[in-house]
This record gives structure tokens, sequence and C-alpha cells, in this order.
């Protein structure tokens, strides 16, 4: 009797994933029809063509204030990559930072040393910038790196067929572009957004079964890796689970192998170089450091509680829910334990927060509603709270309690009902 009430179960959760599907799949060719009609063509192409002069304008901007321009990250990284090309000088020589210290302080200041810091490979990159006076090559980097940020989050966004109409596509986008954690990362000329460029392609390939290129796309995680650490835990993870998908596994490990050896043959014996190097940088609190987090106890909490949600649903289909809500997990909760300074990191959490959102518009209304509602307040209340702190020169602290602190809390707090609940569900609508 247990047995075929088990059977009848079963295939009533088919049943319902079937009608799932069929609900998405109308739901894709709306939205296809929404993008390729002539009206939606046009919309795009404004949207690109106002993202592109408004990211030339803002660099343009930036360079033009000195203290700004050099002040930047990027100069470090490029006065290092001068001395390579001119000197054959270690990236990671501590003369480097050194000299850095002379040009900003006057005096060399060993206590906030600032090195290059960076996998050796972030040449392929920004190497050939190189070459060029630090006037166009910082307005070159600043550019592109904004633009990194909307191509990412642009193809996370049609990988997940969400938002559904243009015009919402474009709302985010400038909402995106028009965030106080953007515009820090431009003005500290950051790296952040090849992590988010690399993680909307590498999932937009997921969606598209092209697991090959998925996990090369994921390579680029790693010219900055430790804000996805936690990602690439459940991204391998999930890839070994099931054989069809073990070509992320062998695109990453091939496109990080040659990213390995093109540094290596730029700067031989880099690995431990960059390893000692990192002994200079200053350590920084987390988010849990500063709430409450005796003996790293809440830190080992959560980062365990999700690799037992990740192991859980290791089989969980792309499409469904259970992946979208461990994918937004390993962004949410590593970005609450992980030590890093200012808000950088948190631009790649719109990822985790489109295929969130994309799921439960599709399974829970009520709840994708209330998750709307309550990110665009957090992001009001961000802004508003940059706008009045500059009255009591508290605008950085109030920014940085919305969206460094509150936001993946939020976030968290959303995806976590999602990935719990399926654990005790007997349907099989997270598994392919």
């Amino acid at each position: 009797m247990s047995d075929d009430l088990s059977l009848i179960m079963l295939k009533a959760g088919k049943d319902d994933w079937v009608t799932k599907r069929k609900e998405i799949i109308a739901a894709m060719k709306h939205l296809t029809t929404q993008f390729t009609d002539s009206s939606a063509r046009g919309k795009l192409l404004f949207l690109a063509l106002f993202c592109l002069v408004y990211a030339g304008s803002f660099a343009i901007i930036m360079a033009n204030y000195e203290h700004l321009r050099i002040r930047s990250d990027f100069f470090v990284r490029w006065h290092a990559i001068t001395q390579l090309i001119k000197e054959g000088r270690n990236l990671y020589d501590p003369q480097n930072g050194a000299e850095i210290d002379q040009i900003l302080y006057g005096e060399d200041n060993e206590d906030l040393r600032l090195d290059f810091y960076y996998p050796a490979y972030l040449l392929v990159v920004i190497g050939p910038l190189g070459f060029l006076p630090y006037y166009p090559a910082y307005l070159i980097w600043t550019t592109v790196g904004q633009l990194f940020l909307v191509v990412g989050l642009a193809a996370a966004m049609w990988a997940w067929q969400w938002p559904r109409t243009v015009n919402q596509v474009t709302i985010v986008i400038l909402f995106s572009l028009l965030w106080v954690p953007t515009f820090q990362h431009s003005l500290w000329g950051q790296f952040n957004t090849l992590g988010v460029l690399s993680l909307g392609l590498s999932l937009w390939a997921l969606r598209h079964r092209a697991y090959g290129w998925a996990g090369v796309a994921a390579a680029g995680l790693l010219f900055k890796p430790h804000p996805y650490l936690l990602l690439l835990f459940f991204l391998g993870l999930w890839s070994v689970a099931r054989r069809e998908r073990w070509g992320f596994v062998g695109g990453l490990a091939a496109a990080s192998g040659g990213l390995w050896l093109i540094a290596e043959w730029l700067q031989p014996g880099w690995v431990l170089d960059f390893w000692h190097s990192l002994g200079r940088y200053v350590p920084q609190a987390s988010v849990v450091d500063i709430l409450w987090n005796p003996h790293q106890v809440t830190a080992a909490v959560l980062v365990v509680g999700s690799l037992l949600l990740f192991i859980r649903h290791r089989h969980a289909s792309v499409d469904s829910l259970a992946f979208a809500c461990c994918l937004t997990l390993s962004l949410s909760v590593w970005f609450l334990v992980l030590p890093v300074i200012l808000m950088f990191h948190i631009l790649a959490l719109p990822i985790g927060m489109i295929a969130l959102l994309a799921r439960l518009q599709v399974e829970n209304s009520r709840r994708y509603w209330q998750a709307v509602w309550v990110f665009l307040f957090i992001y009001l209340m961000g802004w508003v709270g940059f706008v009045v702190g500059q009255f009591f020169q508290l605008q950085l602290t109030f920014s940085l309690l919305a969206y460094k602190m509150i936001l993946p809390i939020v976030v968290t707090g959303f995806a976590l009902p999602g990935a719990l609940g399926h654990i005790f569900s007997q349907k099989v609508m997270n598994v392919e």
C-alpha cells in the first residue's frame, strides 16, 4: 500500500513539473517575442547606446580629477605592469608598492602597502593597457568595467528570461548602473565586474546546456577569486553530480590551466610570489564579525549549512527553484562571512537575485512580489542614506549598512525557504 501511495505521489509530482515546464516554455516564447519585434529591438539598441555613452562619459568626468584618477586600484596594477614591461620587474616586488606610496603620500607606508594582490593571469585582461599612457588606459578600463556589469546582468536576465519585458529589463540595468556600489567600484578602479561578466555568461551557457563553454566562462571568476569561492564550490559540486554536466569541470579546468600557463610565461614563479604578497594585505572584518561571530562560529554555521544544502540539491535542474536558491545562497551567505572592504563584491549579488526572482515568479507569486518590493525598498534606503548622510559625513556608513549588511541578509532570507522546502517535499520538480 505504501509503495502504491509513493508511486501516486511521484506521478503527481512529475505531472506538476510537466505543467510548470509548459508554463515556463510559454513565458519564454512570450519574452522572445517581446525581444524580437522591431519596437523591442529599437529599445534594446537605444539602451545599449545609452549604456556605452554613459559609461564613457562617467569615465571622462572621473579622469579629469587627478586625485580620483591616481587613487584608483587600477593605477596600482597599471604601475606594476608598466614596470614589468619596462624593466622586467616582478609584479609582486614590494618596490612597486613603495613607489605608489611615494606618488600618493610622499612617503613609504609599510602598514598600508599598495601592492598587486591579484593572480598574475590578470595580465590577460589588463596587460595590454600597460603599453598605454595612464590617462587613456584609465579611460578604457573605467568604461569597460561598467560595460562588463551591463553585459553580465543582461546575460543572466536572458538566461532566466526575467524580467519579461524590455521596459523592465531597462529598469534593472539602469538601477544597477546608478547604484552606490557601482559608483564605488568605478571610483576605485576595481575588477569585480569581471566576475559579474563571467558569471552571467557562464549561467547563460548552463541554461543552454553548453556545459563546456559554461566552465570556460566561469574561469573568469578566478581573476578575483575570493568573492566567488563558495559559488565555485557549488557549481563544481553540481556539475560533477551528473555525467552530462562534466563538461563544466572540463571547461573550467582547461581555461584555468591556460590562464596559469600564460601567467607563468609572463611572470615565472608567480604563484609563490602572489602567495607571499598576500601576507602584506591588511585584514578586514566580515558582516558576521561586526554582528556576532564568536570564534567564527556564526560563519561556520552559515557555510556548513549552505554546503549541506548544496549536497542535497546537487542533482537539481538548472531550471529549478532549488538550483536558483542554492546559487543565490552561494553568493549571499559568502558575502556575509567574507572579510572584505567596502561594497565591490556586492555587484555580483543581483545575478543570484535575478535567478531567484525568475523562479519565484513562476512558483510563488505572492513571495515573488514580496521579494521585489523588499529589494526595491533596500535599494532606495541605501540611496536615501547616502544622500542624507552627506550632511553628517556618514554617507558611506549608511550605504554600507543597506547594501553590504542588510541586502545579503534579506536575500538569504528569501532564498533559504526555497532550498529548505525541497528537502521535505516528495515532488521531483527539482530533478532533471
